[in-house]
């Protein structure tokens, strides 16, 4: 691999926000706070993924968006806890690249996701362990034990739902996977005055069954009609009824309990 392309990647600081506060990793170093954000979702890996300017060839930001739009919807789709972020260089001769750090991720499934988007590597850890740069075109096998140990079950965990990150989502929404089978996950979300986006509708392949546990909101279905939630308050979503959250309460925030099944 180009010498200087390594380099590239070990001079860049890959920053997320994540609950526990604003995460800087770099290659080759261990953090202590990513341990700790592992340990909080029974996680032993993670990964930091891009899907911005594949090999290392300038997009447009629309471009871009898109392309990162498309993996963080991928990724929500197959259920995992991840949070946004960019890859800040050292050097100014290179944006920063929007990005997100998945938890629980083994890597395997990084790597392909990276090669998937045509990207030259990803930066890959384990609990305990330091960020190692992984090329996306050579990529041993996985062991069944790295395997195993990205669908590590919390079965026998208790689990507050009611509890709140460190630090409430702004603009974002936080997102955690509870619970994980062959055909169901348990998701619990966490909205702070949160709407979609303009212009975009969730769209998902499976039916989705969502309580609200706290605060209030409302949901605009692509017909024009639209559906209020308060605490306690349920409603089934079927695969691909394409809707939008336009209104979630800041005071309190909202929490969401959501099951995904085929």
């Amino acid at each position: 691999m180009n010498p200087m392309l390594r380099d590239a990647y070990e001079s860049t600081t890959y920053v997320a926000s994540t609950p526990r506060g604003r995460l800087r990793v770099r290659v080759g170093e261990g953090h202590a706070e990513l341990d700790a954000l592992l340990e909080e979702h029974h996680a032993e890996q993670w990964a930091y993924i891009t899907a911005w300017n594949p090999g290392s060839e300038l997009l447009s930001p629309l471009e871009n968006h898109e392309r990162q739009k498309e993996l963080e919807g991928e990724l929500r789709e197959a259920g995992y806890t991840f949070f946004r972020g960019s890859g800040v260089p050292d050097s100014d001769d290179w944006d920063a690249e929007e990005s997100v750090l998945v938890v629980g991720i083994a890597r395997s499934e990084a790597v392909r996701l990276g090669a998937a988007y045509g990207q030259n590597a990803i930066v890959y850890g384990r609990s305990g362990g330091e960020a190692e740069l992984v090329w996306c075109d050579a990529e041993p096998p996985q062991s069944s034990a790295d395997e195993s140990s990205a669908n590590k079950s919390a079965a026998d965990e208790v689990v507050d739902v009611f509890a709140m990150p460190a630090e409430l989502p702004g603009d974002d929404e936080f997102f955690e996977v509870l619970a994980r089978g062959e055909d169901v996950r348990v998701e619990r979300i966490i909205s702070h005055g949160h709407t979609t986006p303009d212009g975009e509708w969730y769209d998902q392949e499976d039916g989705e069954w969502v309580v609200l546990l706290q605060g209030e909101a409302t949901l605009l279905w692509e017909d024009g009609t639209t559906t209020e939630l308060g605490a306690g308050e349920a409603v089934f979503i079927e695969a691909h009824r394409r809707h939008r959250v336009v209104r979630t309460s800041s005071e309190p925030p909202c929490i969401w309990l959501a099951v995904h099944g085929r």
